[in-house]
């Protein structure tokens, strides 16, 4: 059983690291985004089914929008993520 030999890894340059790393703080906010329409839509969702205006219940999903995105924005820089 022949050992094949371990091919060298060409070192990374700095451009792609930069890309690499700008690609992840680009996931992350679009991860903060979704988990902000996910909350707002089941807020708006509660609202309306507790007899609330239409008006009412899209201005409470906004709002849970708002603060989820705030929320999750404000963990990810706290967290050293972007």
């Amino acid at each position: 059983m022949a050992s094949s030999p371990a091919s060298p890894r060409a070192p990374r340059r700095e451009s792609t690291r930069r890309a690499d790393f700008k690609t992840v703080r680009i996931l992350l906010v679009i991860l903060a985004l979704l988990v902000g329409v996910i909350v707002g839509l089941v807020a708006g969702i509660l609202a309306a089914a507790t007899d609330s205006t239409i008006p009412g219940a899209v201005a409470t999903g906004a709002v849970a929008f708002g603060g989820a995105v705030s929320l999750a924005i404000l963990l990810q820089r706290a967290l050293g993520l972007l």
